[in-house]
């Protein structure tokens, strides 16, 4: 399949992928973002981007529960995620609290220490993961909790199966 997309580079692109090489990579994803058949996702948005996509799909393949909204409203966010018990939430909804919520995941942006502190205090029993790399390719890297103050410079450590070199000043992915 073919998809649109913008990287890093703000340039857009198609880039194609088989089925199977995004399919094949769930398990390792929802090994690390702890995705199993009792996973709740609540995500907003739309599934064009991909991101979304990406995470319907790995929690449809673990046969969790996918609850979703198009609403930009942090109150019909926190009602919902009350409502269903979402386990895990796709994106930073920093402004809300929901107990139930036990894993952020969120990807390719600056996590600084008073986002982190915010979403520790309104999520706490929460772990935070956030990866980088593009969702329509598989990702990179991961770091999560406490790691992310600790080295915020970091982009963390490789996905299993991904391997990084550097060549001539230049950053490989294999």
């Amino acid at each position: 399949f073919g998809v649109l997309t913008s990287g890093t580079s703000g340039l857009a692109k198609v880039l194609f992928r088989k089925e199977v090489s995004w399919r094949d990579f769930f398990p390792v994803q929802n090994d690390i973002f702890h995705i199993d058949r009792r996973a709740v996702l609540y995500l907003s948005g739309s599934m064009a981007f991909t991101g979304n996509l990406n995470m319907l799909m790995a929690f449809l393949y673990a046969g969790g529960t996918i609850v979703g909204t198009e609403a930009v409203q942090p109150k019909t966010w926190m009602k919902d995620i009350g409502e269903t018990q979402a386990t895990h939430v796709y994106m930073i909804p920093s402004k809300l609290s929901a107990p139930s919520v036990t894993h952020i995941l969120t990807g390719s942006q600056l996590m600084t220490k008073r986002i982190l502190d915010a979403l520790t205090r309104h999520f706490p029993r929460s772990r935070t993961i956030l990866y980088y790399g593009a969702s329509e390719l598989s990702y990179v890297s991961y770091i999560e909790g406490k790691d992310i103050l600790t080295h915020p410079n970091a982009v963390g450590r490789p996905f299993p199966g991904i391997s990084i070199s550097i060549r001539n000043e230049e950053i490989y992915v294999d």
